[in-house]
């Protein structure tokens, strides 16, 4: 799940992106053009924000700043970091296995045109399975809308099956995404056996908590 899910966030956060960016992981139909206003409709009600709770008992490190995208979050102890696998910053458990960690990644992407929460959603969700070579596609569920360093995102619960290096192997997680402005995306991915995601869990929304935004060093151009 960790390579498909990986490439599949990456593909949601950014295959409409400006030319810089470019993932072409499935063959997508043009996004449709906007639906004209009704005169006199009332605007769609905004769903509630859930804001994460504080955690207790979990105690994170060092900050972590990237300039670039414009976000920093705090690290976690113990924790392997790594902030040059290509995709974006990740921490994985001491003893992780490649596939099923337990992990913690960051992804983020740039479009060339304004998004909404619900577009990210709307494009990951309708890709878990059709067109992918994948056996086991990712299942969604609970979705929420929460509060990420005062941004408005969008919380999903994961769960797949992999191949790690004992066999196959039940995984769970949780996702988060969020249009940082409406051409800034990010992604935040945990990941664990389904054995160890109970455990893994506060330490995602401890990170996830963690999270604030700034004017990032090269602000892209829509």
């Amino acid at each position: 799940m960790r390579r498909f899910g990986i490439l599949l966030v990456m593909w949601a956060l950014s295959s409409l992106a400006c030319n810089s960016v470019q993932v072409n992981l499935f063959d997508t139909p043009a996004p449709a053009l906007p639906t004209p206003a009704i005169p006199g409709a009332l605007p769609p009600v905004q769903a509630p924000v859930i804001q994460l709770p504080n955690l207790t008992g979990v105690q994170l490190g060092d900050e972590f700043r990237d300039e670039h995208c414009g976000y920093s979050f705090r690290k976690i102890p113990g924790y392997a970091f790594d902030a040059t696998t290509g995709f974006g910053p990740e921490m994985t458990a001491p003893g992780a296995d490649i596939h099923t960690g337990p992990i913690i990644m960051v992804l983020c992407g740039v479009f060339d045109y304004p998004r909404t929460n619900d577009d990210l959603i709307a494009e990951l969700t309708a890709n878990t399975s059709g067109g992918t070579p994948e056996a086991n596609p990712i299942i969604y569920s609970n979705q929420r809308n929460i509060s990420v360093g005062g941004v408005n995102a969008v919380s999903l619960d994961t769960q797949a099956q992999d191949t790690a290096s004992g066999g196959l192997v039940a995984v769970k997680g949780r996702n988060v995404f969020a249009m940082i402005t409406p051409y800034r995306s990010l992604g935040i991915v945990g990941l664990a056996p389904a054995d160890k995601w109970e455990e893994t869990q506060p330490y995602f929304e401890a990170v996830v908590n963690s999270f604030s935004f700034f004017e990032p060093t090269v602000t892209p151009t829509p």
